[in-house]
């Protein structure tokens, strides 16, 4: 197609199907309903787009507001199978700094440091104990729902389930 403007009209060059040529003209009219057309689509365009952003920037904010840490410092009742099977409890207390994670194992095996991270609601955090054969290295991963955790630790290549719940008096906060 060939567009040529003269004096306010537009011609327009047609190659027809049937091998020939076709002059058409297009008064001023018919361009300004093209014109205003073409705008309403632009414009409708222009508001879908803003629309997508709209929504986009609500979701963003609202998975950043469901994306916080979970607040774990304070004393949890932390039980897992111990050695012999049966279930054992000891208090963790931990201490939170932002998504940083320390504090302290405390069970009928004395005491022990704890390292760990927190992102959102997942959890992991590590615990070095001193045994008469060396040192055993404790990982725990698990997820926190509000006054409670649960997960798996693994400890010299073995997995097992632990769950933790909110000491009473144990507080919550950093």
């Amino acid at each position: 197609m060939l567009n040529v403007f003269s004096a306010g009209l537009k011609w327009q060059l047609c190659f027809e199907p049937s091998l020939s040529w076709d002059i058409k003209m297009l008064d001023i009219q018919t361009l300004a309903k093209i014109a205003r057309f073409n705008s309403r689509r632009e414009s409708m365009k222009r508001n879908c787009i803003l629309i997508a952003a709209v929504c986009l920037v609500v979701l963003s904010l609202t998975q950043v507001a469901s994306a916080q840490d979970a607040k774990v410092a304070g004393s949890w009742d932390l039980s897992a199978p111990g050695r012999d099977g049966n279930i054992a409890t000891q208090t963790l207390t931990l201490q939170q700094d932002g998504t940083k994670l320390t504090g302290t194992m405390k069970g009928q095996r004395g005491e022990a440091p704890v390292t760990g991270t927190i992102s959102g609601s997942n959890i992991s955090f590590s615990v070095t104990r001193t045994t008469p054969n060396g040192e055993v290295k404790i990982d725990y991963t698990g997820t926190v729902s509000g006054d409670a955790m649960k997960g798996t630790l693994t400890v010299m290549g073995n997995n097992a389930e632990w769950t933790a719940k909110r000491s009473a008096g144990g507080g919550a906060g950093n």
